[in-house]
């Protein structure tokens, strides 16, 4: 299910069942900050303020206890079309319908013991390779979706027509949702403006 990585050099997954490829984790922090140091990003105040809703962890330091620190959270719906633009003109936030198909689909197949190798360490950011390494000694994945973390991290950006919510599955020592991500209506915040520690998200693009 590999495919090439971002522009930022962190994995992402072809799944042509969809006619798409997908970020195979939620954005992390070090994605974002790629995007900031461009002269269209936003700025260290910017940052520091998201910093203040959702925590930064290191790559290399990450425990199971705060792991979600490393990905990109606090961010609000234009904040994440300014990233996916620059990411490219094709990359958006999945429709709800699109995110509960990769997360069927992901979840149908098996993770492969060589998993990991199926990206070039020459393609790989270095920090992306470290990430997947801690990530897949902590998760143990049998799945692609047991890697993916679209369960088990945060609730993630989806569109809903016009409007914005959010899916996902988050830790209950995390945040507490009762809300399974295929049959619940996904989480609409009352204010989309405000700051989130369990809102990150994950990007897709068509192939």
């Amino acid at each position: 299910m590999a495919s090439p990585c971002d522009r930022t050099g962190f994995p992402l997954l072809a799944m042509p069942k969809l006619g798409a490829a997908m970020h195979l984790l939620p954005v992390t922090k070090v994605q974002f900050e790629c995007f900031l140091a461009e002269p269209c990003g936003f700025g260290d105040e910017w940052y520091e303020e998201v910093l203040e809703t959702s925590w930064r962890v290191s790559p290399v330091r990450a425990t199971e206890a705060d792991r979600e620190g490393l990905f990109m959270a606090g961010v609000i719906p234009s904040e994440v079309e300014a990233f996916a633009q620059w990411l490219g003109p094709k990359w958006r936030v999945p429709s709800a319908k699109e995110w509960r198909q990769a997360y069927t689909l992901l979840k149908a197949v098996p993770f492969p013991p060589d998993g990991l190798e199926a990206w070039a360490v020459s393609d790989l950011n270095p920090l992306a390779a470290a990430t997947l390494r801690l990530l897949a000694h902590q998760l143990k994945p049998r799945t692609w979706l047991d890697l993916s973390l679209m369960s088990g991290a945060l609730l993630e950006w989806v569109s809903l027509g016009n409007e914005w919510g959010g899916l996902g599955e988050p830790r209950p020592q995390f945040a507490s949702y009762l809300i399974d991500p295929l049959r619940s209506d996904p989480i609409r915040p009352i204010h989309r403006d405000r700051r989130l520690r369990d809102f990150g998200m994950r990007l897709w693009c068509p192939l």
